[in-house]
């Protein structure tokens, strides 16, 4: 099968994927908390920011990832949906089953 903008395959994490998306979820997670203690506004209620929050993710963990840019034979560009309210963008990533690779996933 041949890969094209659109298809959907399997980013695997690297440990500082990994390392950065809970880095981030953590802190918006503390920023959502102070937004709760925050003043309201009259007409329109709390006023602040959307956090990104999700489960934990750690390397080898594997997402769906939407291709938006083919580099032949091989390497693409996609946007990878994580399990929570935020995504990854991934650049250039090779076919394989390591972490900063994609795979087609398993049809069964």
């Amino acid at each position: 099968m041949e890969v094209s903008i659109g298809s959907i395959v399997l980013y695997t994490l690297t440990r500082r994927d990994a390392e950065a998306i809970n880095r981030s979820r953590a802190a918006d997670s503390e920023i959502a908390e102070r937004n709760k203690e925050s003043t309201t506004h009259a007409n329109f209620g709390l006023i602040g920011l959307q956090g990104r929050v999700g489960n934990k993710v750690q390397e080898g963990d594997a997402f769906p990832m939407v291709v938006t840019r083919v580099w032949p034979p091989s390497r693409v560009n996609g946007q990878v949906m994580l399990d929570g309210t935020d995504s990854l963008w991934a650049v250039g990533v090779q076919e394989g089953t390591e972490p900063d690779t994609w795979r087609w996933p398993e049809r069964g």
